[in-house]
């Protein structure tokens, strides 16, 4: 049962993991948009 709560644990780790590198990816997408928006503007 503990093997089990660490792997579920170790799991939700790797989800959170791969979440903020997407929320990060994004962010940074935006902020290159906004960056080119301000430069064509």
């Amino acid at each position: 049962m503990r093997v089990r709560t660490e792997h579920k644990a170790i799991e939700l780790f790797q989800r959170s993991r791969k979440v903020s590198e997407l929320l990060s990816f994004l962010q940074m997408k935006d902020v290159n948009t906004n960056r080119c928006g301000e430069e064509v503007s």
